[in-house]
């Protein structure tokens, strides 16, 4: 039976209310001692005796915990089993999502279209590098649509709903053909029933949804499932440019690209889905620094001068900076926390350079270079061998050095970029830390 509003979860949480879901129950949660907010999933009780529909849920649970934690992905911290039923525990998301933009038609301006393109594709390249507990590198979420991209109450995407992610290389849960994903969103391999589907599953997903916020239309529509299904599968849809005039043209050609109906053809990867945007952005002027690499950037021209006044060696700076951001600790500690998401566009940005052999533009890829400094910046001050850096500064190198994409690309990227002083520090670093 569904829990009550007034109830007592877990022996921790109240249950304060009824959030809705498909085929599941989603209550929100309030600590009793502390007031801390917290979601929890558990199935419908209508679905608790079909074992396949317990079976996919209990997979979504093992999978969603191992994706770990992501600045654009809602976390789910645990898995209890409390009364005979299952129940997910995760991060409350206060602020809606984008299917409520799309329930309105309303047109968002170019420059937040590409902030949102961005952190979808910034969380989905962590996730298709996330490591399941199975030991499969890979998950592919096969869901995303609007009603699954959150927005938080400071406007970040958080990408949630893996109720039918699944590893790259695992079979299909039921043995069936059952298609799994949402229309108008699923690829058109999705209904072909294959026994996998790969990351190129969600770059065709990501360009419907991207296409839908954008045109406040759908790149397909039917009058049925079946004439949708036929369009999704053979239909060639308007270009993007042609419905909104002010829409960047490289921006609506990556989402036809994105649509394409053979996985082949289609842009291969969310790293280079940010590679196009980032482009975007700085040939648009649309990308802002940040509060906090304001705060940063002030905070390191300060622990410069002081050294400098000292005669201390500023390899090993986290001592003053740690003194002078004492003020500033929460909009330091929130630079500390995005900049993993600069790490892994670091490296994903050397990777490109490596496949495509272009050498020459290292140097010159503003973005490249603003990325690298972020991440330099934060490794020369976790640098100190006997110093007590911060606990989210600890954490973060920790997440960082566990970054497979990091690490084996910065490895790569030595072979092409040896000349490079970031990217030779930056290896320095990680191996004095392993």
């Amino acid at each position: 039976m569904a829990k009550q509003i007034g109830q007592i979860l877990d022996e921790r949480y109240r249950i304060t209310n009824l959030l809705g879901g498909g085929m599941a129950y989603v209550y929100l949660l309030e600590h009793i001692e502390t007031g801390e907010r917290r979601a929890a999933k558990t199935v419908r009780d209508e679905f608790l005796k079909d074992a396949a529909m317990v079976a996919r849920f209990r997979r979504e649970m093992k999978i969603w915990v191992a994706i770990g934690s992501h600045p654009n992905i809602v976390r789910a911290y645990s898995v209890k089993e409390i009364e005979g039923r299952p129940f997910l525990f995760m991060e409350w998301v206060e602020g809606g999502s984008l299917f409520d933009f799309i329930k309105k038609r309303a047109l968002l301006p170019v420059e937040r279209l590409l902030q949102i393109a961005e952190e979808i594709a910034t969380g989905l390249v962590y996730v298709h590098n996330c490591m399941t507990p199975d030991g499969i590198r890979g998950i592919v979420h096969r869901d995303l649509t609007p009603a699954n991209v959150m927005l938080d109450r400071n406007g970040t995407i958080k990408i949630s709903d893996f109720g039918i992610a699944r590893a790259v290389d695992s079979t299909v849960l039921t043995g069936t053909c059952d298609m799994l994903g949402t229309f108008p969103y699923v690829s058109p391999e999705q209904f072909d029933c294959p026994h996998e589907v790969d990351k190129r599953t969600d770059i065709y997903s990501f360009g419907a949804l991207m296409y839908h916020l954008s045109c406040a239309t759908p790149p397909f529509v039917g009058s049925n499932w079946n004439e949708l299904a036929q369009k999704i599968k053979t239909a060639v849809p308007v270009a993007p440019a042609e419905l909104r005039k002010d829409l960047p043209e490289g921006f609506s050609k990556m989402l036809m690209q994105c649509l394409e109906k053979k996985p082949e053809d289609r842009v291969q990867d969310f790293a280079d889905v940010m590679a196009i945007v980032g482009t975007l952005q700085m040939d648009g002027t649309t990308r802002k620094d940040a509060d906090a690499n304001v705060c940063l950037s002030r905070i390191l021209d300060a622990a410069e001068r002081e050294a400098a006044a000292s005669g201390i060696d500023m390899v090993d700076p986290m001592h003053l900076l740690m003194s002078i951001a004492s003020n500033e600790r929460e909009t330091f500690s929130c630079w500390l926390q995005e900049t993993k998401v600069d790490a892994i566009d670091f490296a994903e940005n050397l990777r490109c350079c490596i496949e495509h052999k272009e050498k020459a533009e290292i140097p010159k890829n503003v973005r490249f270079k603003r990325s690298a400094q972020r991440v330099m910046a934060l490794a020369r001050s976790l640098s100190e061998q006997d110093g007590a850096p911060a606990p989210d500064a600890r954490h973060i190198l920790q997440a960082l050095l566990q970054e497979p994409s990091v690490q084996e690309t910065v490895h790569k990227a030595l072979h092409v970029a040896h000349a490079s002083n970031v990217v030779e520090k930056l290896l320095e670093v990680f191996k004095r830390k392993k």
